[in-house]
């Protein structure tokens, strides 16, 4: 069947060869091209067809559907990576979102979900690729901001990595996770100071936060505040945290 509509496809293009303004075969190019799954290019011959007679209402209808594909293909392969996400087959996932954004170039949730299978896939160059994609779209995506964040702490790229998390906690200051990561970029930077201000704000949104609690007490430590120290790797037992709280354990590059 595939070839059959790929050679009806080449017989429409002869047709329109010969006379560029036959709709009737920019039309059926358009149905032959569907039928193989090429929706966007259905679309694109559609479009011509409706340019030569735009009340075709046959034509508006199989526009209509050929768009209803494209966007179950979407969700399909959106929830086909997610799942292989959930899996950690990442590289099938990244084939998938892939897919997402062959069939709609601007669709953010694929550009982020791809940076996220790279960043499983140990390819942090790429995966900030795929977040700055998703933020060119999406300035305000504090989703893509934080995934560029930790990529950017995993490359210790530090000043860059406080930069994404400084956005993330300006568009979503409740988010904990994104505190406890700006205090690690800003304790790798060396400002004590602000470490300790941002795993404040982290325990405030996340009390039972125990990393948090336990890294905020070395940093606390650092600065002699010693009880205040104590009381933190306290809370960092108290909440499960496994460690010896006198050593400073390394953090993650």
């Amino acid at each position: 069947a595939h070839k059959k509509y790929k050679q009806a496809v080449h017989a429409y293009d002869k047709a329109i060869e010969f006379d560029p303004q036959y709709s009737d075969a920019w039309n059926n190019k358009g149905y032959a091209l569907f039928e193989q799954g090429y929706y966007g290019k259905a679309i694109k011959s559609y479009n011509k067809a409706i340019d030569i007679n735009p009340y075709d209402i046959i034509v508006q209808k199989n526009i209509v559907l050929a768009i209803d594909a494209i966007n179950k293909s979407i969700a399909d392969e959106v929830n086909k990576g997610i799942t292989l996400s959930g899996l950690c087959i990442h590289g099938e996932a990244l084939h998938s979102f892939d897919r997402i954004i062959k069939l709609n170039p601007k669709h953010v949730g694929a550009f982020n979900n791809k940076g996220i299978a790279l960043y499983n896939l140990g390819k942090y160059d790429d995966s900030i690729r795929a977040y700055d994609k998703a933020i060119e779209k999406s300035p305000k995506h504090s989703g893509a901001w934080y995934n560029k964040g930790k990529a950017l702490l995993k490359l210790r790229r530090y000043g860059d990595a406080l930069f994404a998390f400084d956005m993330v906690t300006n568009l979503k200051p409740e988010f904990a996770d994104a505190w406890y990561n700006k205090g690690i970029a800003l304790e790798k930077l060396g400002k004590i100071d602000e470490t300790i201000l941002a795993y404040d704000q982290a325990t405030k949104l996340k009390p039972d936060f125990a990393e948090v609690w336990h890294y905020k007490a070395i940093a606390l430590k650092l600065r002699g505040r010693f009880q205040e120290a104590d009381a933190a790797f306290a809370k960092a037992k108290a909440f499960g945290y496994k460690a010896n709280p006198s050593s400073v354990l390394p953090r993650p590059p």
